[in-house]
């Protein structure tokens, strides 16, 4: 919700050229060194700066080499030590295309800008990447200027030079997609409960914080969902409110694309106020 609310903010107020860049293999390239300074950086703990840093050199390949870059795979630190060390990065970047211009998610940047990049652009970033131990995969690097109709992808959001592009259809042809398969598997029915529960709706709910949309572009998905609950639990017209009501209470537990939708717009009206 924060990264949408962030890519609707830079791109307001007319037409903008976009840049995204790719970083290569960031997140297991990003030198020891660096994460060393971003520590210092922001005044870390000493014997917190001392812990991380230990747990990182005490990392070593197959072949009994030890590592100087790279944070852990599945180590709940690991991003944000990532994000601690490429903050500097982002700052420099700021301040080369202009403070607001930057939207950074993990190793994903978008550069905004009113006036067209060039390759020069994506040049300097190449540079400026580079005073970090980091290498920009070039070939994957995105670019489109304000009179351009296309689309650019940005952690997994499709924009335009104006906004982002609406994917209620897309996303619940997927969710419907993702039912049938689940409703056709062999496993048990309540196995069946438990995956949609914990996977396929969680996903699909997912999508209410970041699509632009109304409520009634949902209807196609909740109805889905009703009906897919119907169909592996052997009931016909299953009331919405058994379906959201607590395991305590008896009921599945399931928030249904409609409510989380409604409550998301809630929240939004809560914050605007604010």
């Amino acid at each position: 919700m924060v990264l949408a609310n962030r890519i609707d903010e830079v791109l307001k107020g007319g037409r903008r050229s976009l840049l995204k860049i790719d970083i290569k293999n960031a997140f297991n390239s990003i030198p020891h060194s660096v994460i060393t300074w971003g520590l210092e950086a922001i005044n870390i703990d000493e014997k917190l700066k001392n812990y991380i840093l230990k747990m990182l050199k005490s990392r070593k390949a197959d072949i009994d080499v030890q590592l100087k870059t790279g944070v852990p795979q599945g180590d709940p630190l690991s991003m944000l030590l990532f994000i601690i060390a490429i903050n500097p990065l982002i700052m420099l970047l700021g301040k080369e295309f202009g403070e607001g211009s930057i939207v950074a998610y993990a190793d994903d940047i978008l550069i905004t800008g009113k006036k067209n990049f060039t390759e020069t652009d994506i040049s300097k970033v190449v540079q400026l990447a580079g005073y970090f131990g980091l290498k920009v995969n070039r070939e994957k690097c995105q670019m489109i200027n304000k009179e351009d109709e296309t689309q650019i992808l940005f952690a997994g959001v499709p924009l335009t030079t104006t906004e982002r592009v609406q994917r209620v259809e897309e996303i619940t042809s997927k969710y419907k997609k993702e039912l049938q398969n689940l409703e056709n598997l062999e496993i048990p029915q309540h196995h069946k409960l438990i995956l949609f529960q914990a996977c396929v709706n969680h996903e699909q709910l997912f999508h209410m914080f970041v699509e632009k949309s109304d409520l009634d572009s949902w209807e196609d998905a909740n109805k889905a969902a009703i009906d897919y609950l119907q169909k592996i639990l052997g009931i016909d017209d299953l009331p919405t409110e058994l379906v959201e009501l607590s395991w305590e209470l008896g009921g599945l537990d399931t928030i249904l694309p409609n409510t989380q939708k409604l409550a998301v717009n809630e929240w939004k009206k809560q914050v605007a106020a604010q």
